[in-house]
């Protein structure tokens, strides 16, 4: 462990945060003995701790917490006791839930497969012997013949306490999300066995909260496989910069949650890079959410349910054996074969092919839109892309049609039309316009439908973004309110004056200006005047 950490821990000291890597009463170099995990005489250690750093003269009386899996997890329960000095923590791959979400009991089932590997894990870690060079020749051994003497496989303990008892709701931070207070930045992966947890917390903890979910297994984010890695350490060091220091690092303006959304791969033994996109929420659960039912029918999961069905099934012993593992650790296997013959041995609901993509979580194609659709280089090449297809549109549409002749078919080519403002540099107008006028459409037809197809996706677009008004925003309700009265008269005008403009005359002005824009715009990044 202490070979994983030294990865993590100078590159925030470079920074100007003192790191302190505490062994645990028991282990390590630590005296004592450890004698089951997330123990309540773990915190109270834990609270002296911090209590101890706080105190130091090159502290500034401010103290954060970190670490993945187990340090993850007593992160969150050292953070409900609250101590003082506490600000933040970064949790990463833990729980929320020590009975129904570790690696004891699912579904009130004994997990076997993770509860009897981690026991005898813990055998054999809390079989190890302190270093002397560390805690120096003399006592060493009292100290691992202590340890050995008390050494016992934890699942006993486990075994003994197979309901949701006291037991388990100490240190299950679930049981009460507001006794947590510290600022709480929650990192999981698609491939862990916590990731549900960070969507808990994100809904449950009161206070000010972060999450993050990327496609990785159980190990930090700047180093795991599936990738791809992000930069971690810099990511949190904003956190720790933000919360510890004061420093306005911006952080806390961005989106509640990231989520890495995955595209489908082929089953394969090792997944190094799995495929996907940024989206984001803005809150959790998202305000957008719309709950969808399904029924269990013959076989088949529909939008309506069937007349009452009777299914028989015996399982075979070994059906699941194909599932992969729980909690991965990046390690050739951990991956799930191909599921075809598991359904096989398994009841299946399969809903109809999906006629079209579901974004479950963020906006489909926004974090792509917003990030590298913004390459000033694809805006100038659109800008200028448009302007050739309005010219060519203007010179050999017919001219002839009028709203009055729109059809089904005509609807559709102009809505395609306007997606494809959606492309940084795509005019929405000028897009739809060229469809138009390609269909044959008059200038003034064309240009004033148009900008009527363009009114649903600017209300919607902009009460989406209403919703970011008030709150920790600086943005009032009633300067905006008064910015969108001017807009709308402005904008009305404008299209008026168009419209009337277009009757006698061609798109050759808007022409000109749009790719004279888009060849500026090369000129400036060709010497250097600007960067993409």
């Amino acid at each position: 462990m202490a070979t994983r950490d030294v990865l993590i821990h100078p590159y925030y000291a470079g920074h100007g945060h003192a790191c302190m890597r505490v062994d645990l009463r028991g282990s390590g170099e630590s005296d004592g003995v450890l004698e089951d995990e997330h123990a309540p005489q773990e915190q109270e250690d834990l609270l002296e701790v911090i209590a101890w750093i706080a105190r130091r003269p090159w502290c500034s009386g401010g103290v954060g917490m970190t670490g993945i899996s187990w340090t993850g997890f007593n992160s969150l329960q050292v953070a409900a006791r609250r101590p003082p000095a506490l600000k933040a923590i970064v949790t990463l791959m833990s729980t929320d839930d020590r009975y129904a979400d570790d690696v004891h009991y699912k579904g009130g089932c004994v997990s076997g497969l993770d509860m009897f590997p981690w026991g005898a894990s813990m055998l054999h870690y809390d079989a190890l012997p302190p270093h002397p060079q560390v805690v120096g020749d003399e006592g060493w051994r009292e100290r691992w013949n202590e340890r050995l003497e008390a050494n016992f496989n934890w699942a006993e303990t486990w075994l003994a306490h197979q309901r949701r008892v006291d037991y388990w709701r100490q240190g299950s931070v679930c049981e009460d999300y507001a006794a947590i207070e510290a600022a709480v930045y929650a990192i999981g992966g698609w491939t862990d066995g916590y990731t549900n947890a960070v969507l808990r917390l994100m809904a449950g903890l009161p206070g000010p909260r972060k999450g993050l979910i990327g496609p990785w297994s159980h190990s930090w984010p700047n180093n795991s496989i599936p990738g791809p890695s992000i930069g971690f350490l810099q990511d949190t060091l904003r956190w720790w910069d933000h919360w510890l220091k004061g420093v306005d690092t911006g952080i806390m303006d961005e989106p509640m949650l990231r989520v890495w959304m995955e595209d489908f791969v082929e089953p394969a033994p090792v997944i190094e890079q799995h495929p996907g996109r940024w989206v984001a929420e803005e809150a959790w659960p998202s305000p957008r959410i719309m709950p969808a039912t399904w029924h269990l029918n013959a076989g088949t999961l529909d939008d309506a349910p069937a007349p009452e069905t009777r299914i028989d099934h015996r399982s075979l012993m070994f059906t699941g054996i194909d599932a992969g593992a729980w909690c991965m650790e990046g390690s050739p296997g951990d991956w799930p074969f191909d599921q075809r013959a598991e359904d096989g041995r398994s009841v299946v609901w399969d809903s109809q092919p999906l006629a079209e993509p579901i974004a479950i979580l963020g906006f489909l194609f926004r974090d792509q839109i917003e990030t590298v659709a913004r390459d000033l280089r694809l805006i100038a090449a659109m800008m200028i892309v448009v302007g050739v297809v309005l010219f060519v549109a203007d010179r050999v549409g017919r001219r002839a049609k009028t709203l009055a002749d729109l059809g089904a078919r005509d609807g559709v080519v102009f809505g395609l039309a306007q997606t494809c403002a959606l492309i940084p540099g795509v005019s929405r107008s000028g897009g739809t316009i060229s469809a138009g006028l390609f269909l044959g459409y008059t200038r003034p037809a064309a240009t004033r439908y148009a900008f009527l197809l363009a009114v649903p996706a600017v209300l919607a677009s902009g009460l989406f973004e209403a919703l970011k008004i008030g709150g920790t925003s600086a943005t009032a309700w009633g300067p905006t309110l008064l910015a969108t009265v001017i807009a709308f008269a402005v904008g009305y005008a404008v299209i008026a004056w168009l419209i009337r403009y277009v009757a006698t005359n061609s798109f050759l002005p808007f022409v000109i200006y749009r790719i004279g824009v888009g060849v500026l715009v090369f000129v400036l990044l060709g010497t250097g005047t600007i960067t993409a």
